[in-house]
């Protein structure tokens, strides 16, 4: 279980952020521009992100998360930005960035 600090929202009430695998969050936090992928579901109480190595992985346990997939991600909270950043970014490459 993941402890979480749920973010106040006006229009849609208490969210808990959102958790991708740790090769986004590694991604997102270095400013890559390396593309991983990026798959998606959403929950009423969790949205989970995860790339498309972890992707490979799932599909070949079947489709469900084990534990040993679960660990081998390394699931961490990201901020809804930097979520939704990566999303974009997977569908649409990302700008060019500089530090």
């Amino acid at each position: 279980m993941i402890d979480t600090l749920e973010v106040p929202r006006r229009r849609h009430g208490r969210r808990t952020p959102p958790i991708a695998c740790r090769h986004i969050v590694r991604t997102v936090e270095s400013m890559s521009e390396r593309r991983i992928g990026f798959h998606s579901t959403r929950s009423p109480d969790l949205e989970t992100g995860w790339c498309s190595a972890c992707d490979k992985a799932l599909a070949a346990a079947g489709g469900r998360w084990t534990e040993a997939l679960r660990k081998r991600a390394g699931f961490a909270e990201l901020c809804p930005c930097c979520f939704g950043l990566a999303r974009l970014e997977a569908a649409y490459g990302s700008p060019s960035r500089s530090r």
